[in-house]
């Protein structure tokens, strides 16, 4: 049976591969802390300097080649961060918590170990894969800062913002060059430079009642990524190299309610995503989603919950792309043995409108996705608590 199933067996375009890899670690970890706690104010730094050093012993196996390397890779990736705390007081019994945080980390990759091979693969005559043993390791540059603000009082408030920076060196992307007089289309790994972005974050979240019940919470995100890779145009045979600039935009709102097992809640989230490259015409799409939920105990110690969502996409060339959603979903939920033993009939998608289909706009494209989900249906969750306190 094994020499009937061999002889279908393409040897040029089948491959055998054997991977050996040790990982060494040396490094240096500095750790700096320093509260005062007269004025309440925390200073903390540290730092690790590891040397990652990866021994790698690749053997590969195609149709006529028979090769093999050895490479030693050396990976400095340092890591730095700083934080400030202090606590501070207000008037009364209110004080404000604040911490402030900056931190750089590099990170580094090697290539894929078949990208190095100097090998063909035809297997589809009109598209060939080759190898490019010239490659670059990859390089990550990460600086965050970060400001924490709560403030504990009459009402609990919290602000929070946050801001981040990346930098990619040495990216790998698939270049491609095609051939006018034959149609082959021959994809080839090569380093990219010029990938960056950066990543800005606010959250406010507070109490406004007396006894705390009601709350709202405000988010606002800002994200820039601008990104470089190959492209090949219709009237060319070599590829070029295109930037995209991509902006997007998401603000949030949200205010809820909760007590003696009552809830309620509602929220709305706004996305805005403006692409522009020379590569396909400007886009300005908007997500938008609106959910309502409540909670509510009711008769025989059963707790009911239920919540409405609205998905909204606007903005797409092609109308259907251009949807609106609205998700109806309920749980029952009940607790036996002393809260052990929980039974949860759920509910999902009563009124029979979710899609299969969800669609997503990158830095480099428009994707389309279908994934063969059950949309709607009824189901029945049993679950039981193992676990046991210790007596007091």
């Amino acid at each position: 049976m094994k020499d009937a199933l061999t002889q279908y067996i393409d040897d040029t375009n089948s491959a055998y591969t054997d991977t050996w890899k040790r990982t060494y670690t040396p490094g240096l970890h500095l750790n700096y802390y320093k509260y005062n706690w007269e004025s309440q104010v925390g200073q903390h730094i540290d730092l690790t300097l590891p040397i990652r050093i990866d021994w790698v012993k690749y053997k590969y196996q195609r149709g006529l080649i028979d090769t093999q390397f050895r490479r030693t890779y050396s990976f400095f990736e340092p890591e730095l961060s700083f934080r400030f705390d202090r606590n501070q007081k207000v008037k009364g019994d209110a004080k404000i918590e604040r911490h402030i945080n900056l931190s750089y980390k590099l990170t580094q990759s090697a290539p894929n170990n078949e990208y190095l091979i100097d090998y063909r693969d035809d297997a589809t005559p009109l598209v060939v894969r080759i190898g490019n043993p010239d490659l670059k390791e990859s390089t990550l540059h990460q600086v965050d800062f970060s400001v924490n603000n709560t403030r504990w009082g009459k009402h609990v408030t919290s602000i929070n913002w946050n801001a981040k920076y990346e930098q990619w060196n040495n990216l790998i992307a698939q270049s491609m060059r095609y051939d006018l007089q034959t149609g082959v289309r021959t994809y080839r790994p090569e380093n990219v430079n010029g990938n960056w972005g950066i990543n800005s974050q606010f959250q406010l979240n507070s109490s406004f009642d007396k006894k705390n019940d009601w709350h709202y919470g405000l988010t606002t995100d800002f994200n820039y990524r601008h990104s470089e890779d190959y492209i090949n145009l219709l009237q060319n045979t070599a590829t070029t190299k295109a930037g995209t600039d991509r902006f997007v935009t998401r603000q949030g709102f949200r205010l809820w309610y909760g007590r003696n097992y009552y809830s309620l809640s509602a929220s709305v989230n706004g996305e805005w995503i403006h692409a522009k490259s020379e590569r396909f015409a400007t886009q300005d799409v908007f997500n938008v989603n609106y959910r309502i939920s409540a909670g509510m105990p009711l008769p025989w110690k059963l707790q009911f919950s239920t919540s409405l969502l609205l998905n909204t996409r606007y903005g797409y060339a092609d109308d259907q792309f251009n949807t609106k959603q609205l998700i109806w979903s309920a749980r029952l939920k009940r607790f036996f043995f002393n809260g052990r033993l929980g039974m949860e009939l759920e509910a999902f998608d009563l009124l029979n409108k979710m899609s299969s289909y969800s669609y997503s706009l990158n830095e480099q494209m428009q994707t389309e996705t279908y994934r063969n989900v059950l949309k709607r249906y009824v189901m029945l969750n049993l679950t039981f608590r193992l676990n046991k306190e210790p007596k007091k």
